[in-house]
């Protein structure tokens, strides 16, 4: 594994082009990211995790949570967390785990808006085949590490532009605000 950078763990129900899959690891490297995803679409509309939806205008959100199912990991990281996989049948909860793990950076998780992948399976449709509940294994990973955890988004960057703090952040922030906000900084 060390001859890589970075190490993408798909679930076997994500659609992605090539082209955007590769735009993911070059932005993960541009940014010096340790996890990151694409954001999530999905043919009926549903994804587990409101956070994971694209946010228009957005080229990434640094945030605390990526979903375990599309984690790109660089290999550091990846490492450092890789016992962790042990801890949950389902995965359930290795993914609140992460951020956690890490020390909560502010820069180096993220989601990447202006990619998506297409979940092409309804949510939670296969859960059954787990032996015992996704829910117990997520609440034994919170116990582990004593976790009290909340999604959030810490702060974002803008197409074509720079950072924007939690303060500037808004759901649907577009590039017009963004320049107002800018040329009135000058």
């Amino acid at each position: 594994m060390s001859k890589y950078e970075y190490i993408w763990l798909p679930d076997d129900d994500i659609s992605i082009s090539a082209d955007n899959l590769n735009n993911i690891f070059n932005i993960a490297k541009e940014y010096n990211l340790c996890i990151c995803q694409p954001s999530v679409i999905s043919s009926d509309g549903n994804v587990s995790h409101d956070i994971t939806r694209p946010r228009k205008g957005l080229k990434l959100r640094f945030t605390n949570f990526v979903e375990i199912m599309m984690p790109l990991f660089d290999i550091k990281s990846l490492l450092f967390l890789y016992d962790d996989f042990n801890l949950s049948e389902s995965s359930w909860g290795l993914d609140v785990s992460w951020s956690h793990r890490l020390n909560y950076p502010k820069d180096k998780i993220a989601i990447i808006d202006e990619i998506s992948a297409l979940h092409t399976k309804p949510v939670g449709f296969d859960y059954f085949r787990f032996k015992i509940s996704p829910n117990y294994d997520l609440n034994n990973i919170l116990q582990k590490y004593s976790i009290h955890f909340t999604m959030e988004n810490y702060s974002s960057v803008i197409l074509n532009c720079d950072l924007v703090n939690k303060f500037l952040y808004t759901k649907h922030i577009c590039k017009e605000k963004w320049e107002k906000v800018k040329r009135s900084w000058q």
